[in-house]
């Protein structure tokens, strides 16, 4: 099976260590999913490099990369080609010009299967994004089939969200929260009455 998401939510995440290519230092390295213990990490997989939506979506990923970083959020990319690929793909392909984090090789699928986003038929990753918090359990997780592209604007209001009620314990983040909208105190007297907490112009 793929994209097991029952799965993954709330899963402690057993380390491993992979090649990797780092587009900021121009350098291989080896990287290690314990290297993020202690801090939030985003781990986005995507299916293959060179090909047509792979490259918009890292891109976009890019874009919202140095607000995730003052979030004190961690990103990588990972798919199932070779680190010496990752930086061919990065330094020829103009999209990536702004992607300055770091590329994972997972080439027998290690990392991806453990997300649960390997596909068996093709040996390539799913388009999975996935939250890990401080203690390396995942929070959230994201997870489409190959043709569509994600917006990575809606992983960050996601993110957003997890760090909030991270930050506010007893509160809880509505459909469409964002920060300039009302997070829900998750009290009794409320249940029955989020209209009166929640304006539905958030809605319309």
């Amino acid at each position: 099976t793929i994209g097991g998401i029952k799965m993954i939510m709330g899963k402690k995440l057993e380390d491993i260590e992979l090649d990797a290519y780092s587009p900021e230092s121009g350098m291989m390295f080896r990287w290690k999913l314990s290297d993020h213990i202690g801090k939030w990490v985003l781990v986005v997989f995507y299916p293959q490099d060179f090909t047509w939506v792979c490259p918009t979506e890292l891109a976009d990923l890019a874009s919202i990369h140095e607000e995730l970083k003052g979030m004190d959020v961690e990103v990588v990319s990972a798919r199932t080609d070779s680190k010496q690929v990752h930086m061919a793909w990065r330094d020829s392909e103009p999209m990536l010009a702004n992607v300055n984090y770091p590329m994972v090789s997972d080439p027998k699928g290690d990392l991806a299967k453990q997300f649960e986003v390997f596909d068996e038929n093709t040996g390539f990753a799913l388009r999975g994004a996935f939250l890990v918090d401080t203690t390396g359990v995942v929070r959230f997780a994201d997870i489409t089939m190959y043709d569509v592209g994600r917006n990575m604007e809606e992983v960050l209001r996601k993110v957003r969200a997890y760090k909030y009620v991270e930050d506010n314990p007893g509160m809880a983040c509505p459909a469409r929260w964002d920060e300039d909208k009302s997070a829900i105190e998750k009290t009794l007297e409320i249940i029955g009455n989020v209209g009166e907490v929640i304006s539905w112009d958030d809605y319309e």
